[in-house]
């Protein structure tokens, strides 16, 4: 494994490891989750559980922008993005919204038709933010995937 020539590609290192993180632990799995316990669990053990799942899935997510931001606190520079993270933040961010108000129409629609399904009330926010965290992270790590090998 090649070392890390500089704080920089360690920081570079950290934000695609952040991205891998929402893409493939909190945002995959998360969706997977969500749609297990919406095919095999009973509706009040969804209501009882859903904040503990999403908040378990997020942990990891978290500790990653925790220590990522800490680690450009200590750089002490006044961009938080090098030029090739912005316009990858910029692409993906906009990428995520349009894809984001698609998703939200749909999930009002499908609310309003199933009115008589209420496992749509409980899980849209957890399903909305785990789509659009997938969509975003995996969007970055696309741009980037020629750092990646």
């Amino acid at each position: 494994m090649k070392k890390l020539e500089s704080f920089s590609e360690k920081i570079t290192l950290s934000f695609l490891i952040l991205s891998i993180c929402g893409f493939i632990f909190t945002g995959l799995l998360g969706l997977a989750i969500l749609i297990a316990l919406s095919i095999f669990s009973p509706l009040w053990a969804i209501k009882k559980g859903i904040v503990a799942v999403c908040a378990v899935l997020v942990i990891p997510y978290a500790s990653i922008v925790a220590y990522w931001l800490i680690m450009k606190i200590r750089e002490k520079v006044t961009e938080w993005y090098d030029e090739k993270q912005f316009q990858d933040v910029t692409k993906a961010g906009l990428i995520s919204f349009m894809s984001s108000i698609v998703i939200l129409a749909i999930l009002f629609v499908l609310q309003d038709i199933l009115t008589k399904f209420p496992l749509l009330n409980l899980i849209w926010f957890p399903l909305y933010f785990f789509i659009a965290l997938l969509i975003f992270s995996g969007t970055i790590i696309y741009m980037n995937k020629r750092v990646l090998d």
